[in-house]
């Protein structure tokens, strides 16, 4: 799917609507393009969730933080998206 299919999609716009946003710099716009990947917003509009952010409900910014200091945990991640993405390691 081409970006702007996926945009006017999630925005319930037009593709003609969504260029209009963009020209006119839309916080929204901003938004998706900076904190999600196309892969992102494909996953949420077939599944209705993304996966990675599910994967953090109930964490505080606490143990997001001591998450990412910890390399043997950020190690752990990288194995599991490994052998999700069913990529030998």
């Amino acid at each position: 799917m081409k970006k702007e299919d996926i945009f006017s999609k999630i925005l319930d716009c037009s593709v003609s609507g969504f260029y209009k946003w963009k020209k006119q710099n839309r916080l929204i716009i901003k938004l998706l393009e900076k904190y999600f990947t196309q892969k992102d917003l494909e996953e949420f509009i077939d599944t209705g969730s993304i996966t990675k952010l599910e994967a953090l409900e109930g964490l505080s910014i606490e143990d997001v933080k001591f998450i990412l200091d910890n390399k043997e945990i950020i190690m752990k991640f990288q194995e599991i998206k490994q052998l999700m993405q069913g990529s030998p390691q």
